[in-house]
């Protein structure tokens, strides 16, 4: 066996087979920034890949890309929430009923994704 495959970790499989364990991050990389990307996130990694692909490449070699991509993707999340928040300030849900109430909140989260979204395009 190569020296290189034995330094691996692994695990082994049922039939004896060994299987290398491959992380595809930093060893300190945080736990929710190895999450998958969401359709923020590979919104922002297609237009990354549009307007650099040099600088994605790089990345993507490093394994420093998806954490670079979902920290962006995490702070336009919150962006979005803050806005729908702000929405909701200026136009109040209503009170009484309930479904007319999450309609408002949808309605809010809705407006405050199709302004972030028209920033990004």
């Amino acid at each position: 066996m190569p020296d290189l495959i034995k330094n691996l970790p692994h695990t082994e499989g049922e039939n004896g087979i060994l299987y290398p364990i491959i992380e595809a991050y930093e060893p300190d990389t945080p736990e929710e920034l190895k999450q998958p990307l969401g359709w923020i996130g590979r919104m922002i990694l297609a237009k990354m890949g549009e307007e650099n692909p040099n600088e994605a490449f790089q990345m993507r070699t490093e394994m420093t890309l998806h954490p670079y991509i979902k920290k962006k993707e995490l702070k336009v999340q919150e962006r979005i929430r803050n806005l729908a928040d702000k929405i909701l300030e200026k136009n109040p849900p209503s009170e009484i009923d309930m479904m007319q109430r999450i309609k408002d909140f949808n309605m809010a989260h809705q407006q405050a994704k199709e302004i972030i979204l028209h920033e990004y395009q």
